[in-house]
């Protein structure tokens, strides 16, 4: 087992970990399950592609290619052939419960075979993805059928790295992997264990300290030895939920006792066990390392280790995603933070593409997206589909591309469609630039 890296190279190289590396089968992995892990094979995800069934009973799945792919003479196979693919936890046969379902698609892996013309074909389509059986209404349909394989997964466990802890405690610190091998990997997805409050947290770019995962809301404030009125579904060993002060925001959280399994209401009393806010959970300092254009940004452990969480572009002053543009080049991308929305206004009868807040993360006037270069992946990520079974029509694929919006914003007026007060803060679009207004990253393994 290797780490696959991403990032710079030479005097001032800066990487994260990117992904597992299952050296055997010379393929990443995602690891899963309880300790002891499983590292199971991954690959594309055939989510946003069109796919067909050669069967009217959803099985034989196919993907739908350009039908250029089917005049084209036959060609040798390629590693592009050889990639894994997932399919969606919703493309198949209906089965329940959903949670068996989705599980049942996470655990199959595919290859493609070389593509053919087919004549009969089912796609998924309409409430509850009902399969639509096309019988040469619009002509042959050019497919590359999916090939099930049959992987082996390598088994790992986890390694808590910290201070020894006092007799009969468990350890505090950072988790990593340990394979079989015997090699110490960091996760490409980085957790913290904070033993004393039995929680164990992410550390990413967002997080400044570990907090409990997200728990339910109390309707009170709660107090140690009292008991607070909480979802009965929490019936975990240990559970938490929060409480919200308002005015203030002060959010404070609470360690519930067992609740009764027994329990049939939504809602029952669970003894608060201990109290935690941001004055007592374990903090996370941040720091960037590096001397390049691209550095780490890094989440700092209270032990002092140095995780790596993100890269950062110090010409264009944000954290960067590294990504494969259609070129086949790995860059480090400004994306469009979740805050923000991309549309289209029209001001006093001007139409202006913009990034605005999104009403979900945003509230009032404030200020909470970042202008600068913003990168627009193509969707889905492989060329050109044939999408729609009756229609017959040939649509493109949202093609890359990257626009440079305003770094300060302003507020647009008498916006045509809105609910008054109709007026936001923006960042008007300035124009489309090139991929190379981002960083060149490289991949590599450890060798």
């Amino acid at each position: 087992m290797k780490i696959r890296w991403v990032g710079t190279t030479g005097p001032d190289a800066a990487r994260i970990p990117f992904a597992i590396v299952d050296t055997e089968l010379h393929t990443e992995c995602k690891l899963d399950g309880d300790d002891p892990l499983t590292c199971i094979p991954v690959g594309t995800m055939a989510d946003d592609e069109k796919i067909a069934f050669l069967e009217a009973n959803s099985q034989g799945p196919a993907l739908i290619v350009d039908d250029d792919e089917c005049v084209a003479p036959p060609r040798e196979r390629t590693a592009d052939d050889e990639h894994l693919w997932r399919l969606s936890a919703f493309v198949g046969p209906m089965q329940s419960p959903l949670a068996a379902f989705v599980a049942s698609f996470e655990k199959k892996r595919y290859r493609l075979d070389p593509a053919r013309r087919i004549t009969d074909a089912g796609t998924m389509e309409g409430p509850g993805c009902v399969v639509h059986v096309e019988q040469g209404a619009r002509g042959p349909l050019c497919v590359r059928p999916f090939r099930l394989v049959s992987l082996p997964e390598a088994t790992l466990r986890e390694v808590t790295l910290g201070a020894a802890p006092a007799a009969g405690s468990k350890m505090s610190g950072l988790v990593v992997v340990s394979s079989p091998d015997g090699a110490r990997l960091p996760l490409p997805n980085p957790a913290y264990i904070d033993a004393r409050n039995d929680i164990r947290c992410s550390v990413g770019i967002d997080d400044d300290a570990c907090l409990p995962p997200p728990v339910t809301q109390l309707d009170a404030a709660p107090a140690v030895g009292h008991v607070a009125k909480a979802e009965s579904s929490l019936d975990a060993p240990t559970s938490w939920a929060s409480w919200e002060e308002t005015p203030s925001g002060r959010r404070t959280w609470a360690r519930l006792a067992p609740g009764d399994p027994q329990h049939h209401g939504n809602v029952q009393d669970r003894l608060v066990l201990s109290l935690l806010d941001m004055s007592t959970v374990v903090p996370f300092s941040s720091r960037l390392e590096g001397a390049g254009r691209i550095v780490v940004h890094a989440r700092v452990m209270p032990d002092g280790r140095s995780v790596p969480v993100s890269l950062y572009d110090t010409k264009l002053r944000r954290d960067c995603t590294p990504m494969k543009t259609d070129s086949g080049e790995w860059r480090c991308v400004v994306l469009r933070s979740y805050r923000c929305t991309q549309m289209r206004i029209n001001e006093n009868g001007v139409e202006r593409d913009v990034l605005t807040g999104s009403t979900s993360f945003c509230h009032g006037e404030s200020d909470c997206c970042q202008g600068g270069p913003v990168w627009i992946p193509s969707k889905p990520g492989r060329g050109p589909r044939r999408f729609g079974m009756n229609g017959g029509v040939a649509l493109p694929a949202t093609p890359e591309r990257a626009i440079r919006f305003a770094e300060t914003s302003r507020m647009a007026e008498h916006i045509a469609g809105w609910q008054e007060p109709a007026r936001a803060l923006v960042l008007d679009r300035i124009e489309d630039v090139t991929p190379d207004v981002f960083a060149r990253l490289k991949m590599f393994d450890d060798r």
